[in-house]
């Protein structure tokens, strides 16, 4: 099958969305399929930039539009025209296509540059004020991007509509949108074993016990609290705790390590690593944190890599209600902190592995398309 796949940017890691895109790429190109890639509003490159060049193995179109957008656009559509593709995927996340989270125009955008192919959409994000704490100011933006999605939905006309999250699909459902279903997220980082797994013995009189938070930490979460949470414990039950920051984790960074300093906790810093040492570091811990909202985490590609490096999960994060009624499940290896309850997650074992895989999720999505078809 010859596909597609369409983001907002491609730059290797520097876009989550951009490097989920890329692996489910890579192994579907290992499964004998046609694949390349087209980034439309990649920030990375100079504007009306129009850049081909091959990712890991993956023929990748990149283009940044600027006064001669006319011309690039041209390009673009030329360029598809000669792939000749049966399917296009659009990995849409409405930031990754507009600055401000309005891509007003990308529905048209696509619908002159590939007119009367088969269209896929995978909404990693929908809109903004989703949730009954939200302010209002998103909740306004909230009310336009949901009216940018009908119309683009409208437009393509998708055979095919997949989002992570049961939360999402709810939202989804609830627009009368038709074919839509669940297409679980796989880790973005490959389990590799160059990290041995330690085994963690809880009765043990003393030990050193590895948490460890890969990538964005969201504002709101209760830091405080847990941090205090875990120095108390670890007093009490004469374990030495250390807590590892890898990955990129945003502007929230300073404050916990302020927290830790404070608190007396242990902290290691190590930030941008690659694939391979942020495996290792993975699976030589013993609890991962995460501080997305539980409602969702199931879009958490970094909660997808720790529950495949076998972590048991703890959700650390601010209070995120779904202004419709939602029934939100908690993942399997996923627990959600309480105060004073740190006891409960330092007796969990190590789970094993999810059955979520890329292979699996390569599986689901070409059978979804070949069954429409």
């Amino acid at each position: 099958m010859k596909i597609l796949f369409i983001c907002g940017c491609l730059e290797p890691g520097k876009d989550g969305v951009g490097d989920y895109t890329r692996r489910l790429a890579g192994e579907l190109i290992k499964n004998g399929h046609e694949i390349n890639m087209l980034s439309l509003n990649d920030h990375f490159l100079l504007k009306d930039n129009y850049l081909e060049q091959v990712q890991a193995l993956i023929p990748v179109i990149r283009i940044r539009l600027g006064k001669n957008r006319v011309q690039t656009l041209g390009l673009v559509k030329r360029k598809i025209e000669e792939l000749d593709p049966e399917w296009l995927s659009l990995q849409y996340v409405p930031f990754s296509f507009h600055l401000n989270g309005l891509p007003l125009k990308l529905a048209h955008k696509l619908s002159r540059l590939a007119k009367g192919r088969c269209w896929h959409i995978m909404f990693h994000e929908l809109w903004v004020g989703i949730d009954k704490e939200a302010k209002f100011k998103h909740l306004a933006l909230g009310t336009l991007q949901k009216f940018i999605i009908n119309s683009m939905v409208k437009t393509l006309k998708p055979k095919i509509i997949h989002t992570q999250s049961n939360v999402y699909l709810q939202r989804l459902d609830e627009m009368n949108f038709t074919n839509t279903g669940i297409l679980s997220l796989f880790g973005n980082i490959p389990v590799t074993n160059n990290g041995e797994v330690k085994k963690r013995n809880s009765s043990s009189i003393s030990q050193e016990y590895e948490m460890v938070i890969f990538g964005t930490i969201h504002p709101g979460a209760p830091l405080e609290d847990f941090v205090q949470d875990v120095v108390n414990f670890s007093k009490r039950m004469n374990i030495n705790p250390i807590l590892t920051l890898i990955g990129i984790c945003g502007n929230e960074q300073e404050r916990l390590i302020k927290i830790c300093l404070n608190a007396g906790l242990p902290l290691r810093v190590l930030g941008e690593q690659s694939p391979e040492k942020i495996s290792q570091t993975l699976a030589q811990s013993s609890l991962g944190i995460s501080t997305t909202p539980l409602g969702q985490i199931e879009k958490s590609g970094t909660v997808a890599s720790m529950l495949e490096h076998s972590l048991p999960v703890i959700c650390v994060a601010r209070s995120w209600t779904p202004k419709i009624k939602t029934k939100v499940e908690t993942p399997a290896g996923i627990f959600q902190y309480k105060t004073s309850q740190f006891e409960t997650f330092f007796l969990v074992k190590k789970k094993n592995k999810q059955s979520t895989s890329l292979a699996l999720v390569a599986i689901k999505f070409v059978s979804s398309l070949y069954s429409v078809n």
